[in-house]
């Protein structure tokens, strides 16, 4: 389940917001993709023992680590359409921690290419309870390519449609742990996208012009009567 919260008006150098929630997980609304070939995972909606009720349950099930993205579906921005992405502001509960250690982070996908923030400390679950991860104010200079080559996400009016979620991962395993070595996972999840609105007409604009058209058509058939009866001068020249 999504909610998009508010959106400004879309008038040249306006601000608008959109927020994406999920506090439901369905599996039909997430996505996971193992950045690299080896480990094995689980990623799945649990219906207990969230924060409260369901939650994304994640679990690393090999000795081999994977780097698991996690993408919402429904939590689609689209630059070209609304605007300039100013920032991004990122909240989630994570934890608890039944066995092992996990580490989160939050991710973006953009254009085939994922992405996550350098500037943030990795989030390692090692908790008894729930504990709520939030950062805001992110722009595009704060993310990194996974690629290795340093390349920023587009959050200009030009960019690619933009997804959002979570990678999960683990720091280290000890060996024999399989065939759990670690779990965890996340709830309330929340993303607020700050943009600056692409010019468009507003609805008024829309409404003003439509009523002023009869009003012009009516004056235009007014002159153009009155000039069609309206007698030619006769010029007269002299002898």
């Amino acid at each position: 389940m999504f909610l998009i919260a508010a959106v400004s008006a879309a008038s040249p150098g306006f601000g608008g917001v959109i927020t994406f929630t999920d506090s439901t997980f369905n599996n039909s609304d997430w996505t996971a993709t193992n950045l690299f070939s080896g480990g094995s995972y689980e990623a799945t909606q649990q219906l207990t023992g969230g924060n409260p009720g369901a939650f994304r349950y994640f679990a690393i099930t090999s000795e081999v680590i994977p780097f698991v993205e996690n993408i919402y579906a429904p939590g689609t921005f689209d630059p070209a359409v609304s605007g300039t992405l100013t920032s991004l502001d990122y909240s989630y509960d994570i934890g608890p921690t039944k066995q092992g250690s996990m580490f989160e982070l939050p991710m973006l996908f953009q254009a085939g290419m994922f992405y996550t923030p350098f500037v943030l400390p990795v989030t390692t679950i090692s908790l008894p309870a729930w504990q709520t991860f939030s950062a805001s104010s992110m722009s595009s200079s704060d993310w990194l390519s996974e690629d290795g080559l340093g390349h920023h996400p587009d959050f200009t009016s030009s960019g690619a449609p933009i997804q959002f979620g979570v990678r999960f991962s683990s720091a280290s395993i000890s060996g024999g742990c399989a065939p759990l070595c670690s779990e965890g996972g996340i709830d309330n999840f929340s993303v607020t996208v700050n943009f600056t609105a692409t010019a468009v007409p507003e609805p008024s604009t829309f409404m003003l012009i439509t009523a002023c058209l009869p009003l012009l058509a009516f004056i235009a058939r007014r002159r153009y009567g009155h000039n069609r009866h309206k007698p030619v001068p006769t010029i007269l020249s002299g002898a």
